[in-house]
């Protein structure tokens, strides 16, 4: 553990054996103290430009820490303020606090085998030891002897990390880490005023929480009392479920056996066997009708696309040849027609031959649209030729023509 030997020492014994503060004795060797620790002759350096403190006089093996002087302190901050407070968990689990005053503060008092630290005395004539725990807690067989006699003692706890970055220690700082401190009771006379203080506050917890305790209970048996209600309701429940579920099995039994009884009565007359007889038959029938419907149809409809498709060849024969004779005889004709205008010698009527023209062109036209309207019905997958249109039925009108050389050209 570290050693704080850079804290100064501002508490030694004086030529009467007393503590007394570095600010109390004159100054150096005129103060006659020595050291509490080793006993050896100390100096009270009491300068200018340093704090003041005690020094040995001449150099020798010693054990003073700064944890000594801290402790030395904390029963010091004790004596003079006469009071300390700590905290002590209560039955509700939160921590009382509680403030006690004395009358007296002693140090070190010999009890028996034990000297504690620090006792203080209440107006009540209480006592409290304290124990001031720097480097050593206080151990388990004094703990064990202080509950065993019934004792009120307490430990204050102050870590040597308080003396850490600090060259003088007073008063004032150790009593902000006393204020600071994890104080914790190691034992309490029950019968001491402070602790029926907390006897009192611990009976209103007591007494809060059986007021609480008994309305749980009161919700309990409540809850109980309708668990039971409950509990008998859901019995007459399954017993009524129970008496239906056999009413119910006998009347599915009965059914089942008058559904049985029924069908056998029904089946046993004349005219139902008959019926079933017949229905078989005619299902048989209606089998075999519809395999024959759908031969027969499948026969008609090869019998027909053949049908058609001669239909369709003889159209097509037809047409051609008789447009091809068409063709010919016109042929024909226009040649007989240019020999007798040549042979005549003379120009036919130019109005006259146009009508004609019109005429046998719109006859023609019309065993046009008459073949193609054959062709549509025979074969539909056909495209309407674009010249067979209502608007083609007749010759576009000829110019007109004023001199006979520009009629016979």
């Amino acid at each position: 553990m570290k050693k704080h030997k850079s804290i100064l020492m501002t508490r030694a014994f004086n030529d009467e054996g007393k503590i007394v503060p570095i600010h109390e004795v004159e100054r150096g060797r005129a103060c006659h103290c020595t050291c509490i620790v080793c006993g050896s002759g100390l100096i009270a350096k009491k300068g200018d430009e340093k704090k003041h403190h005690f020094a040995h006089d001449v150099d020798c093996t010693c054990d003073w820490t700064g944890e000594t002087e801290l402790h030395l302190l904390a029963k010091e901050v004790l004596q003079n303020d006469k009071k300390v407070s700590f905290t002590h968990l209560a039955l509700d689990g939160v921590p009382y606090k509680i403030n006690v005053p004395f009358i007296s503060v002693e140090q070190e008092v010999q009890l028996g085998h034990l000297k504690p630290d620090i006792m203080g005395t209440t107006a009540d004539g209480d006592s409290i030891l304290i124990e001031i725990c720097v480097t050593h807690p206080c151990e388990e067989a004094k703990i064990h002897h202080y509950r065993k006699q019934g004792m009120n003692a307490i430990e204050i706890a102050l870590p040597p990390t308080l003396l850490d970055d600090v060259q003088v220690l007073d008063l004032n700082f150790v009593r902000r880490a006393i204020n600071a401190a994890d104080i914790r009771c190691i034992s309490l006379n029950p019968l001491s005023e402070f602790c029926k203080r907390i006897a009192e506050h611990n009976q209103r917890v007591i007494s809060k929480q059986g007021d609480e305790l008994r309305s749980i209970r009161k919700e309990i048996r409540d809850s109980q009392r309708q668990f039971n209600q409950l509990s008998r309701k859901k019995s007459e429940l399954q017993n009524t479920v129970q008496d239906w579920e056999v009413v119910a099995s006998d009347i599915y039994q009965r059914a089942q056996q008058y559904r049985h009884q029924l069908n056998q009565e029904i089946e046993s007359q004349q005219h139902v066997r008959e019926y079933r007889k017949a229905k078989k038959n005619y299902d048989q029938l209606s089998e075999q009708l519809q395999r024959d419907y759908d031969k027969e149809v499948a026969k008609a409809n090869e019998d027909i696309e053949k049908y058609e498709e001669n239909l369709r060849k003889k159209a097509r024969d037809h047409i051609l040849n008789r447009e091809v004779t068409r063709l010919r005889n016109e042929v024909e004709r226009l040649e007989t027609l240019r020999k007798e205008l040549r042979v005549d010698g003379r120009l036919l009527s130019v109005d006259e031959y146009i009508q004609k023209l019109d005429a046998r062109y719109e006859n023609r036209f019309t065993e046009l649209e008459n073949n193609w309207l054959v062709l549509e019905r025979l074969r539909p997958e056909l495209q309407k030729p674009d010249f067979v249109k209502p608007e083609n039925r007749r010759l576009p009108d000829l110019p007109i023509y004023n001199k006979y050389k520009q009629v016979r050209g």
